[in-house]
């Protein structure tokens, strides 16, 4: 064990050292499906401006939401979504499309995390500025709470490395699990409050409300990704988030770095063999 965790400690420390490599790969990730079109990456927050307005004034009559507040609060959760469902869906596969480059040269693991994180940062970046845009134009309020989406981003982050090391080994070591993770994230979506809000399924006192009270608890209260996106949408919407979602974040970091960590330590060495 002492010798695995120093060849671990290495790797780590050798996948940091690379991050003008990593970087440069997940640019080219972002970029290379805009190859040849006239505006590149900026086609990403095109589209999701298009599903927002197409969207917009649809959901928020049922949800009692005025257009502007529903079209933000949507653009801001599917930004988030998209950050949070990409360190698992992207994470699964991203030792999988690596794998032959670890056959033919001696590059860290680890610099394919780093990587798919960087990927997706970049990508939630480029959505990001819409939401920015449509806080403007909508003179949608923005006050001290908003100064919480950097620190928040980045404990989100440390939690995504630690997602996409957790299940890029699982599903490296075990195929079957990729389909899995792709139509649970598909489920996830919808049972998660980004098309809807999470007060819709309040509950009351009578009896009568009970069975929405137990969807909740569910649906929002034991949903760690509703917890995680809500550290960032929250803010951008100038509302703090709950303690509770900071404890659920915390806890669950810890938990998947403690897994993710020990599955590197174990398999680290037989990436190169799962080809």
């Amino acid at each position: 064990m002492p010798q695995q965790f120093r060849a671990a400690w290495a790797d780590l420390r050798e996948g940091l050292g690379l991050w003008r490599a990593w970087t440069l790969f997940a640019w080219g990730n972002l970029t290379r499906p805009y190859r040849r079109t006239f505006i590149g990456p900026l086609w990403e927050p095109i589209g999701l401006l298009l599903f927002v307005l197409m969207l917009g004034p649809i959901y928020s009559h049922p949800f009692g939401m005025s257009g502007e507040t529903y079209m933000v609060y949507l653009a801001a959760g599917w930004s988030c979504w998209q950050l949070v469902s990409g360190f698992i869906s992207s994470g699964a596969n991203s030792l999988v499309q690596a794998i032959g480059m670890l056959q033919q040269s001696r590059l860290p693991v680890t610099l394919f995390f780093f990587e798919t994180l960087t990927t997706e940062l970049l990508e939630f970046l480029t959505k990001i500025a819409l939401v920015l845009l449509l806080l403007l134009a909508f003179d949608s309020p923005v006050g001290a709470s908003t100064l919480l989406v950097l620190p928040n981003l980045l404990l989100l982050l440390v939690t995504g490395l630690g997602l996409i090391a957790f299940f890029g080994l699982i599903c490296a070591r075990f195929p079957d699990f990729r389909p899995v993770v792709q139509i649970a994230m598909r489920l996830a979506f919808f049972i998660t409050p980004i098309l809807w809000h999470a007060n819709v399924l309040a509950g009351g006192e009578d009896a009568a409300k009970a069975g929405a009270g137990a969807v909740r608890a569910a649906y929002v209260d034991f949903n760690p990704l509703y917890h995680m996106l809500e550290l960032v949408r929250a803010p951008l919407l100038d509302t703090t988030p709950e303690r509770y979602s900071y404890s659920f974040v915390i806890l669950l970091t810890l938990g998947v770095w403690l897994a993710a960590g020990l599955l590197f330590l174990r398999w680290r060495s037989r990436v190169v063999y799962w080809g």
